[in-house]
Protein backbone atom coordinates (compact mmCIF):
# COMPACT_ATOMS: atom_id res chain seq x y z
CA UNK A 1 0.00 0.00 0.00
CA UNK A 2 0.94 3.68 -0.29
CA UNK A 3 0.65 5.72 2.90
CA UNK A 4 0.44 9.48 3.45
CA UNK A 5 0.16 11.60 6.55
CA UNK A 6 -2.92 13.84 6.84
CA UNK A 7 -0.62 16.88 6.63
CA UNK A 8 0.75 15.76 3.25
CA UNK A 9 -2.79 15.60 1.84
CA UNK A 10 -3.89 18.75 3.70
CA UNK A 11 -6.56 16.81 5.56
CA UNK A 12 -7.65 17.33 9.17
CA UNK A 13 -5.91 15.22 11.79
CA UNK A 14 -8.96 15.19 14.07
CA UNK A 15 -12.71 15.28 13.44
CA UNK A 16 -15.67 15.35 15.82
CA UNK A 17 -19.42 15.09 15.25
CA UNK A 18 -22.56 14.47 17.31
CA UNK A 19 -24.91 11.56 16.72
CA UNK A 20 -28.69 11.83 16.91
CA UNK A 21 -28.63 10.40 20.44
CA UNK A 22 -26.29 13.20 21.58
CA UNK A 23 -23.15 11.10 21.69
CA UNK A 24 -20.03 12.96 20.57
CA UNK A 25 -17.75 10.90 18.36
CA UNK A 26 -14.12 11.90 17.83
CA UNK A 27 -11.73 10.36 15.34
CA UNK A 28 -8.02 10.94 14.92
CA UNK A 29 -6.15 10.06 11.75
CA UNK A 30 -2.48 9.14 11.66
CA UNK A 31 -2.28 7.94 8.06
CA UNK A 32 -4.22 7.81 4.82
CA UNK A 33 -3.41 4.69 2.80
CA UNK A 34 -4.16 3.59 -0.75
CA UNK A 35 -3.77 0.12 -2.28
CA UNK A 36 -1.16 -0.23 -4.97
CA UNK A 37 -2.15 -0.82 -8.57
CA UNK A 38 -3.84 -4.19 -9.01
CA UNK A 39 -4.45 -4.62 -5.26
CA UNK A 40 -7.39 -3.94 -2.99
CA UNK A 41 -8.12 -3.85 0.74
CA UNK A 42 -10.08 -6.68 2.36
CA UNK A 43 -11.92 -7.38 5.60
CA UNK A 44 -11.33 -10.93 6.82
CA UNK A 45 -14.51 -10.90 8.94
CA UNK A 46 -16.63 -10.56 5.81
CA UNK A 47 -16.85 -13.73 3.73
CA UNK A 48 -16.37 -12.24 0.28
CA UNK A 49 -14.91 -14.45 -2.42
CA UNK A 50 -12.64 -12.98 -3.53
CA UNK A 51 -11.88 -10.64 -0.62
CA UNK A 52 -13.42 -7.21 -0.95
CA UNK A 53 -13.66 -4.05 1.09
CA UNK A 54 -16.97 -2.28 1.65
CA UNK A 55 -15.50 1.02 0.47
CA UNK A 56 -12.39 0.24 -1.49
CA UNK A 57 -11.20 3.71 -2.47
CA UNK A 58 -12.17 6.49 -4.82
CA UNK A 59 -14.51 5.79 -7.75
CA UNK A 60 -14.27 7.31 -11.21
CA UNK A 61 -17.32 9.46 -10.48
CA UNK A 62 -15.55 10.90 -7.43
CA UNK A 63 -12.27 11.32 -9.27
CA UNK A 64 -13.47 13.55 -12.10
CA UNK A 65 -14.05 17.24 -11.45
CA UNK A 66 -16.97 18.64 -13.48
CA UNK A 67 -16.14 21.78 -15.44
CA UNK A 68 -18.06 24.18 -17.63
CA UNK A 69 -16.18 25.81 -20.52
CA UNK A 70 -17.65 29.13 -21.69
CA UNK A 71 -16.71 30.55 -25.06
CA UNK A 72 -17.42 34.03 -26.41
CA UNK A 73 -19.75 33.96 -29.36
CA UNK A 74 -17.71 34.76 -32.51
CA UNK A 75 -18.37 38.22 -33.89
CA UNK A 76 -18.89 36.83 -37.38
CA UNK A 77 -22.24 35.54 -36.17
CA UNK A 78 -24.90 38.16 -35.68
CA UNK A 79 -26.66 41.16 -37.11
CA UNK A 80 -23.65 43.50 -37.05
CA UNK A 81 -20.06 42.41 -37.62
CA UNK A 82 -16.98 44.62 -37.18
CA UNK A 83 -14.57 43.28 -39.78
CA UNK A 84 -11.55 45.50 -39.15
CA UNK A 85 -10.26 48.86 -37.93
CA UNK A 86 -7.76 50.59 -40.20
CA UNK A 87 -5.42 52.99 -38.39
CA UNK A 88 -2.53 54.83 -40.10
CA UNK A 89 0.86 53.39 -39.27
CA UNK A 90 2.01 56.80 -38.02
CA UNK A 91 0.90 60.44 -37.91
CA UNK A 92 2.86 63.61 -37.19
CA UNK A 93 2.29 65.63 -34.04
CA UNK A 94 -0.42 68.22 -34.58
CA UNK A 95 -1.82 66.45 -37.62
CA UNK A 96 -5.19 64.69 -37.86
CA UNK A 97 -5.57 60.96 -37.51
CA UNK A 98 -8.35 59.27 -39.47
CA UNK A 99 -9.21 55.65 -38.77
CA UNK A 100 -11.73 53.64 -40.77
CA UNK A 101 -14.02 51.04 -39.25
CA UNK A 102 -15.41 48.38 -41.59
CA UNK A 103 -18.87 47.17 -40.58
CA UNK A 104 -21.12 44.53 -42.16
CA UNK A 105 -24.86 44.50 -41.43
CA UNK A 106 -27.58 42.03 -42.31
CA UNK A 107 -30.40 44.53 -41.71
CA UNK A 108 -31.61 47.72 -43.32
CA UNK A 109 -31.95 51.02 -41.46
CA UNK A 110 -30.42 49.64 -38.27
CA UNK A 111 -29.32 52.39 -35.91
CA UNK A 112 -25.90 52.05 -34.31
CA UNK A 113 -24.21 54.37 -31.83
CA UNK A 114 -20.47 54.63 -32.38
CA UNK A 115 -18.28 55.33 -29.35
CA UNK A 116 -14.53 55.85 -29.58
CA UNK A 117 -11.68 56.64 -27.19
CA UNK A 118 -7.92 56.35 -27.04
CA UNK A 119 -5.98 55.17 -24.05
CA UNK A 120 -4.19 57.50 -21.68
CA UNK A 121 -3.34 57.46 -17.99
CA UNK A 122 -5.12 57.91 -15.68
CA UNK A 123 -8.25 58.30 -17.85
CA UNK A 124 -8.86 57.58 -21.54
CA UNK A 125 -9.58 60.42 -23.97
CA UNK A 126 -13.20 60.09 -25.11
CA UNK A 127 -14.02 61.21 -28.65
CA UNK A 128 -17.36 62.66 -29.78
CA UNK A 129 -19.98 60.00 -30.42
CA UNK A 130 -21.57 59.24 -33.78
CA UNK A 131 -24.93 57.84 -34.90
CA UNK A 132 -25.25 55.84 -38.11
CA UNK A 133 -28.08 53.98 -39.82
CA UNK A 134 -26.71 50.86 -41.43
CA UNK A 135 -27.70 49.36 -44.74
CA UNK A 136 -27.43 45.69 -45.57
CA UNK A 137 -23.89 44.90 -46.64
CA UNK A 138 -20.48 46.42 -45.97
CA UNK A 139 -20.00 50.04 -44.89
CA UNK A 140 -16.97 52.07 -43.85
CA UNK A 141 -17.13 54.86 -41.26
CA UNK A 142 -14.31 57.33 -40.51
CA UNK A 143 -13.20 58.29 -37.01
CA UNK A 144 -11.13 61.50 -37.16
CA UNK A 145 -9.38 63.39 -34.38
CA UNK A 146 -6.12 65.14 -33.54
CA UNK A 147 -4.16 63.26 -30.86
CA UNK A 148 -3.20 65.56 -27.99
CA UNK A 149 0.60 65.34 -28.01
CA UNK A 150 0.83 67.29 -24.75
CA UNK A 151 -0.20 64.07 -23.00
CA UNK A 152 3.08 62.43 -23.97
CA UNK A 153 5.26 61.32 -21.08
CA UNK A 154 8.86 62.44 -20.60
CA UNK A 155 10.06 59.05 -21.78
CA UNK A 156 7.95 59.32 -24.93
CA UNK A 157 9.40 62.79 -25.58
CA UNK A 158 12.85 61.27 -25.42
CA UNK A 159 12.00 58.49 -27.85
CA UNK A 160 9.96 60.80 -30.07
CA UNK A 161 6.97 58.44 -30.27
CA UNK A 162 3.62 58.55 -28.51
CA UNK A 163 1.97 55.14 -28.60
CA UNK A 164 -1.62 54.56 -27.55
CA UNK A 165 -4.58 52.27 -28.32
CA UNK A 166 -7.69 53.39 -30.19
CA UNK A 167 -10.89 51.61 -29.12
CA UNK A 168 -14.15 51.72 -31.06
CA UNK A 169 -17.51 50.32 -29.91
CA UNK A 170 -20.81 49.92 -31.75
CA UNK A 171 -24.07 49.70 -29.79
CA UNK A 172 -27.33 48.56 -31.36
CA UNK A 173 -30.59 46.91 -30.44
CA UNK A 174 -31.11 43.23 -31.23
CA UNK A 175 -34.68 42.50 -30.21
CA UNK A 176 -35.05 43.51 -26.58
CA UNK A 177 -31.37 43.53 -25.71
CA UNK A 178 -28.60 46.03 -26.41
CA UNK A 179 -25.57 44.51 -28.13
CA UNK A 180 -22.07 45.96 -27.95
CA UNK A 181 -19.36 45.18 -30.50
CA UNK A 182 -15.80 46.35 -29.83
CA UNK A 183 -12.51 46.51 -31.68
CA UNK A 184 -9.14 48.12 -30.91
CA UNK A 185 -5.92 48.98 -32.72
CA UNK A 186 -2.61 50.67 -31.87
CA UNK A 187 -1.83 54.23 -32.94
CA UNK A 188 1.52 56.02 -33.12
CA UNK A 189 2.23 59.76 -33.16
CA UNK A 190 5.69 60.98 -34.15
CA UNK A 191 6.54 63.85 -31.80
CA UNK A 192 8.32 67.06 -32.77
CA UNK A 193 11.58 66.85 -30.81
CA UNK A 194 12.37 70.51 -31.49
CA UNK A 195 9.18 71.68 -29.81
CA UNK A 196 9.57 73.08 -26.30
CA UNK A 197 6.92 71.67 -24.00
CA UNK A 198 5.89 73.90 -21.10
CA UNK A 199 5.34 71.72 -18.03
CA UNK A 200 5.29 74.55 -15.42
CA UNK A 201 1.82 75.17 -13.94
CA UNK A 202 0.31 78.52 -15.12
CA UNK A 203 0.10 79.90 -11.60
CA UNK A 204 3.82 79.37 -11.06
CA UNK A 205 4.76 80.52 -14.56
CA UNK A 206 3.14 83.93 -14.03
CA UNK A 207 5.62 84.84 -11.26
CA UNK A 208 8.79 83.40 -12.77
CA UNK A 209 11.19 86.05 -13.99
CA UNK A 210 9.83 88.81 -11.72
CA UNK A 211 12.38 90.90 -9.80
CA UNK A 212 11.73 91.89 -6.15
CA UNK A 213 11.04 95.63 -5.67
CA UNK A 214 14.15 96.17 -3.57
CA UNK A 215 16.44 94.91 -6.36
CA UNK A 216 15.03 96.98 -9.24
Amino acid sequence: MIAFTPAQLRMPVKQSWTKKNGQVVTKEYQAVVFPRNGCSFSRPEYKYNPDAYSHGGISMQELFVPMAVLRVKPQDQGTVVIQKLDVPAEVVEGGPLTAYIHVRSSQEELRVDLEASWSNEPDPVVLPGQVHYLKAGLQVFPVSFVPDASLATEQERKTGLLKRTLSVALLFRDGRKTVRRMIAADLTVRLNLEKVVRRVPPALGSILGMTPKGMR
